[in-house]
């Protein structure tokens, strides 16, 4: 055997023998040996020798945990964890060490570039602060952030804010002793909602109930820890803490209004969805407008908001934030996503949102935002609208309340069905009676529910003419009436000038021909004297009708937005729109409390939902100035009728 054969040996049985004795380790050229002794599993919180300070800490990652829950229970914020320990996302494993620098809460301001489809709260609870103190930080007024957009974040904010604010570890050391409260998820209620309402954070909740996870049911009992009822407002505190702050109280009645949900009244008068259903019998969450609720424990009358608020339906419009509407109306944005069940804050254009508001005037204040104004002649602010003509006419009077174009003379496509009922309604037909639908009543006839060779009586065509604005239903009536379909429409110009409508001409009864023309005063008077009428102001104010065509069975549903709402008095009113004409209302309203009724016409508006809009906002300025414009005098219905009848 060779020298350099020897040699190889010897160091391959050195190597082996040291694998193979017991104790025996490997060890790299400079490395040092650890010390020997038993192994251990770490724990998952232990203090790091390596720094010299006692707020350094490691933590093991325990499964579900995340850096949001660990960061939170160690008072700093994921962004300070991430740079102690190099990450450069949110994942992390069981198992894994992470080095926690206690102190980061009390560090200097940390930057925080917005990304696609972070909101306020998220970033807020990131850094365990609150959205005020970011809103505060920034200068925001609102929610709405961009991406891209840098936001100052104070890392001393959570330590700052409010007992409210603070975790329910901060208000439990402030306040020792606490109990906690019990909370019964209500319909639509969210973590992040409740722990709102009680000023702790949705860790926190969801520590002491043992979730992993968001998802809460209605009916579940939550455990509210510390002292967050207390430190709540009144409208938010659980029944059982607002019981114990009024002993005592009588009960109050509780008369449901159209909208409202047992989630809204509950919350409105301090106590639980549990306990009202309790208090009332109540299987479920259904409740209808009208029923009397008995609210127990008397909370209700100790609020502010039960004697001074009102509940508004607010339709949302462009541009609108959840945040912009609950600051609007003196709310919050959790109190107006338990209202409406809403899960997030996303909210569509159109939309109507159930809000309860103790702000005075904000139901006004609402309808008028939007609404331009200019100063007149007399250097009085009136509205300036978008639409072509528009009038706000006083029927008891004869007043004109307010006008912008009222006089020129228009296209009012379908706002002509108003006379088209009033002239076959004249010789006061039977109503029973059934009409055959010819092949020429619905040619190109363009808005139509019938076919040719239906059967329909007269009183359902009335109502497919005023509720659907049925083309077929007015050819058909025209046809059938006493003056036949040309005498008809003789009949119906007959009728304008007897009535004093000097801008108005007919040239059929649908209103689909550009040449039947008036003015918005002309059809302001025009509906103030049709709606003298009960058969024509009582199918005007559905919402929907049923009715039999042929062997089918047809359901309609109005075309006035406002009549579908409910939320305004509409005592009759009538749609129209083609090319030529543009979006165009008619519509009787009564003011609030059995005030006296205003005809607002509109026509000529550049879209469908602006006509109902401009309109709902000339009729809430009148409201906010009914007293200068109106005064307390109202004349009686026959009076007004007369005044029209007269051409006065």
């Amino acid at each position: 055997m060779t020298q350099a054969r020897l040699s190889r040996n010897l160091r391959l049985v050195c190597v082996l023998g040291a694998l193979l004795l017991p104790g025996a380790q490997s060890v790299v050229a400079g490395q040092s040996t650890p010390p020997r002794g038993p192994s251990r599993t770490p724990d998952p919180l232990q203090l790091s020798g390596d720094s010299g300070s006692d707020t350094l800490v490691t933590h093991v990652v325990q499964r579900g945990e995340n850096l949001s829950s660990i960061s939170q229970r160690y008072g700093t914020t994921v962004d300070a964890v991430q740079r102690a320990n190099g990450l450069r996302g949110s994942t992390i494993l069981p198992g894994q060490r992470l080095r926690i620098d206690a102190r980061a809460a009390s560090a200097a301001p940390a930057t925080h570039v917005v990304r696609r489809g972070e909101t306020l709260s998220a970033i807020s609870e990131r850094y365990g602060t609150t959205v005020d103190a970011v809103q505060r930080a920034n200068g925001l007024r609102g929610s709405t952030i961009r991406p891209g957009q840098r936001l100052r974040i104070d890392g001393r904010t959570a330590a700052a804010a409010p007992a409210a604010n603070r975790s329910a570890t901060a208000i439990s050391a402030a306040a020792p002793g606490a109990e906690p409260v019990t909370h019964v998820v209500g319909r639509g209620e969210t973590l992040s909602a409740i722990s709102e309402r009680y000023g702790t954070t949705v860790a926190a909740v969801q520590r002491a109930n043992g979730l992993r996870g968001s998802t809460i049911l209605p009916g579940q009992r939550l455990r509210i820890h510390g002292r967050a009822a207390a430190a709540a407002p009144a409208t938010n505190r659980s029944a059982t803490a607002t019981s114990a702050a009024a002993p005592g109280a009588e009960p109050v009645t509780h008369v449901v209004r159209r909208g409202e949900t047992l989630s809204a009244i509950s919350q409105r008068y301090g106590t639980t969805v549990d306990t009202v259903r309790r208090a009332n019998g109540l299987r479920g969450s259904v409740i209808q407008p009208g029923q009397r609720l008995s609210i127990a424990g008397g909370n209700g009358a100790a609020l502010p908001a039960a004697s001074g608020g009102e509940d508004v339906t607010h339709v949302v419009r462009r541009g609108e934030t959840l945040s912009s509407i609950a600051s609007l109306y003196g709310t919050t944005i959790a109190a107006v996503q338990s209202d409406n069940a809403l899960r997030g804050t996303v909210i569509r254009e159109g939309q109507r949102l159930a809000v309860y508001t103790t702000r005075p005037g904000a139901r006004t204040l609402a309808d008028l935002k939007g609404l331009r104004f200019r100063v007149n002649e007399r250097g009085e602010q009136v509205p300036d609208v978008r639409a072509e003509a528009a009038i706000i006419y006083n029927p008891a009077t004869g007043q004109v309340l307010w006008e912008e174009n009222a006089q020129s003379q228009r296209s009012i496509a379908s706002i002509t069905k108003i006379m088209t009922a009033v002239v076959f309604l004249e010789g006061s037909p039977d109503l029973s009676t059934e009409a055959v639908i010819d092949r020429a009543d619905v040619r190109n006839a363009s808005t139509t529910h019938l076919r040719a060779g239906y059967a329909v009586s007269h009183g359902d065509l009335l109502h497919l003419l005023l509720i659907a604005s049925d083309n077929a239903a007015a050819r058909t009536l025209a046809r059938v009436s006493p003056h036949g379909k040309d005498g008809f429409v003789d009949r119906m110009n007959e009728k304008a000038a007897e009535l004093g409508l000097t801008s108005t001409h007919y040239e059929e009864p649908s209103g689909l021909m550009s040449t039947n023309v008036s003015s918005a005063y002309d059809m302001a008077r025009l509906l103030a004297y049709a709606t003298g009428d009960s058969r024509i102001a009582d199918v005007m104010q559905k919402q929907r009708h049923t009715l039999s065509a042929g062997r089918r069975t047809v359901s309609i549903r109005s075309t006035n937005q406002l009549v579908r709402t409910g939320d305004i008095d509409v005592l009759g009113g009538k749609t129209g729109f083609i090319r030529k004409a543009g979006y165009c209302l008619a519509t009787l309203l009564r003011l609030p409390e059995g005030g006296p009724s205003v005809v607002v016409v509109v026509l000529g508006a550049r879209s469908s939902a602006s006509r109902f809009l401009e309109a709902r906002q000339l009729f809430s300025w009148l409201a906010s100035r009914a007293d200068d414009l109106l005064g307390t005098s109202t004349a009686a219905r026959s009076a007004e009728i007369t005044s029209v009848a007269s051409g006065s």
